[in-house]
């Protein structure tokens, strides 16, 4: 079947797609990538949405896979869904042609539900800009640009709080004040974003409060704060985290459970083994996969690649 069969196929929108049949969508060329493009604007929306929701899932389990080129065409679509399950898809792809889509589309999309994906997409670009694997200029227009969101008098306080999350990574001080600033914000919802951003901040002076935030009645609070603790990876926190494996709220307890895995270390293998005789089926579960991801740091070798 010729790419044009299979993509005039997909119309039939009483037929159901097989998922291995979207390998035809991968590693497109510029002549295909066109025809599909004059093709997927005849789609309707839900099923737009679920092909590159298929395609996305496909790729996350076989590496050879790159729809790539399908779901930046996605990114101009007309639905709102369709261009927000694009930019989702899309968490991995460090392309620069993408930092100025998303730019470009934070500044302008009509919809607040795709400017806050575009937020949460930018943050992986910060970490390139941190780490020195982005052009000055990139960093320079990326940083402008979520300032430029989070200093908005327009912009919806749900996009702002994200764009915060988003420069978490950069270490100096000028971030780290926002941060504080978010922390201080009378909305809960951008206190927690601001826990969240101290996180992936990484300095150690963050650690005093996210250990406070570990009693907040508030569990989404409770949540944001314990997995901060996992991304810092300090082991001085272990005693806290310990407490909170009695929580009342179970994504709590299963948060910090992966926290534990994330820190690492002799405490945190202890407690996780202990874990492994209680029982909750779920904490169980999670235990055994933080123990797993606790033995792969401490011994990347040990990891079994499957062929």
């Amino acid at each position: 079947m010729t790419l044009k069969q299979f993509l005039e196929k997909l119309l039939d929108e009483d037929q159901a797609v097989e998922p291995s049949s979207l390998s035809q969508l991968s590693g497109l060329s510029p002549s295909d990538i066109g025809l599909v493009s004059t093709i997927w604007e005849k789609y309707g929306t839900n099923r737009r949405v679920d092909l590159l929701t298929s395609m996305v899932g496909m790729a996350e389990e076989d590496v050879e896979l790159n729809f790539t080129t399908v779901l930046k065409l996605a990114l101009r679509d007309d639905a709102s869904d369709v261009r927000r399950t694009a930019i989702l898809g899309l968490w991995e792809c460090e392309e620069r042609s993408l930092l100025s889509i998303l730019i470009d589309l934070i500044q302008k999309d009509p919809s607040e539900e795709v400017r806050v994906a575009v937020a949460l997409g930018l943050r992986k670009f910060v970490d390139l800009a941190e780490s020195n694997k982005l052009l000055p200029n990139d960093s320079n227009r990326l940083r402008e640009c979520l300032m430029n969101v989070i200093n908005s008098p327009t912009e919806s306080l749900n996009v702002q709080r994200r764009a915060i999350e988003a420069l978490s990574p950069f270490s100096d001080g000028f971030i780290k004040e926002l941060i504080q600033w978010a922390y201080q914000h009378e909305n809960p919802e951008m206190r927690e974003s601001a826990v969240y951003a101290m996180g992936y901040n990484a300095d150690p002076d963050w650690i005093p409060i996210i250990t406070r935030e570990f009693s907040n009645s508030n569990p989404a609070m409770r949540y944001e704060a314990v997995c901060a603790s996992g991304r810092m990876g300090q082991e001085i926190v272990i005693p806290q985290l310990v407490a909170l494996l009695k929580d009342d709220d179970l994504q709590v307890r299963l948060s910090t459970i992966t926290a534990l895995g994330s820190i690492g270390g002799p405490s945190a293998k202890r407690v996780l083994d202990n874990c492994l005789n209680l029982e909750d089926e779920s904490v169980v579960d999670a235990a055994q996969a933080a123990l797993e991801v606790t033995e792969a740091y401490e011994d990347p070798l040990s990891f079994e690649y499957k062929v």
